[in-house]
């Protein structure tokens, strides 16, 4: 599964940072055929959940769209519900939710913690914190 359907899975559900993400994406054409109408709709989703930069970028976008893409992309947006997730469809059968409500049976830690003896939890570009570069 690519990017953009993981990113779109997420926006639909109503997650910010992947609404902002695929709006990214749709803004640019990365994986995905470039369509700033969509790219509004997803940029004012975002800012609907108080993320100032998504209607920095939202507004950016509007001002490249003609007058009738721009009222069908406000009018997308204003009528976007996100999607809400179905407990039997979204679990694998036979799994137990754990008490964390994660929906994945409780697991114990292995020695040293989840990462391993000595290890740290990567950061985002996954080398652990104070690694060398």
């Amino acid at each position: 599964m690519s990017a953009a359907s993981w990113f779109r899975q997420g926006a639909e559900h109503g997650v910010r940072d992947s609404q902002y993400n695929i709006a990214v994406l749709y803004a640019r054409g990365l994986g995905l055929t470039q369509d700033l109408v969509q790219s509004y709709v997803w940029f004012a989703a975002a800012a609907a959940q108080g993320d100032d930069d998504a209607g920095k970028k939202r507004d950016d976008v509007a001002t490249k769209l003609s007058a009738p893409d721009l009222a069908r992309a406000k009018s997308l947006a204003g009528s976007f519900k996100p999607r809400r997730l179905d407990p039997a469809r979204e679990r694998a059968p036979g799994r137990e939710r754990c008490s964390a409500g994660v929906g994945e049976p409780s697991r114990r830690p292995r020695a040293g913690g989840r990462h391993g003896p000595g290890l740290a939890p990567p950061n985002l570009i996954g080398s652990p914190p104070g690694a060398p570069s």
